[in-house]
């Protein structure tokens, strides 16, 4: 079959950048689920003792679970490649709109992280500032704990992966729209 040299490109693009898509979703994917399980489902009275851990530790979940499906929409852009590859191609039309559902998953992961990490560090930075000066009186709900952290990281794994994956969207969005070399 004789393509284009733009179809060619393109289809190279989405075939590669369809496989690292899935490791830039799959590795901080899973060292943040991780991190979610150990540092946001922990046992203890300190996740009673502010409203903004609850909602914060939503956020990161959900900002994960977006991961989850920006890993699959990278396998759908390996699938898309093959058939641009195919007699019967998708249209222009069709290959964009699919490319903004790839950046819509990107931003809505991206936003639902650092909702997270804003209320997750206020959480944190709220419980360091107004901590009582007595270690015998002292609240242990009240102090700031190593595997805290380990959300505030989670959430900003999630947001580099959603952040790569955009560019991934971004750069493919960029090869299709370019005008034709004729």
């Amino acid at each position: 079959m004789n393509l284009s040299p733009q179809l060619a490109r393109t289809i190279k693009a989405f075939r590669t950048l369809g496989f690292v898509g899935l490791w830039v979703h799959g590795v901080p994917g899973v060292i943040a689920g991780v991190l979610l399980i150990f540092g946001g489902f922990r046992g203890g009275g300190a996740e009673t003792a502010n409203p903004g851990t609850l909602p914060g530790v939503a956020a990161a979940w959900i900002g994960w679970v977006l991961i989850l499906a920006g890993f699959g929409w990278n396998f759908f852009y390996i699938r898309w490649a093959k058939q641009l590859q195919g007699g019967q191609r998708p249209s222009r039309a069709q290959t964009l709109t699919q490319l903004k559902i790839g950046i819509g998953i990107s931003l809505g992961g991206q936003v639902s992280a650092l909702l997270a990490s804003f209320a997750i560090v206020g959480t944190l930075a709220q419980r360091a500032l107004f901590r009582t000066q007595g270690a015998i009186v002292a609240d242990p709900s009240r102090f700031v704990e190593p595997i805290d952290l380990f959300t505030v990281q989670a959430s900003l794994l999630i947001i580099l992966a959603h952040f790569l994956g955009l560019l991934i969207s971004l750069w493919l969005l960029d090869g299709v729209t370019r005008p034709r070399e004729d």
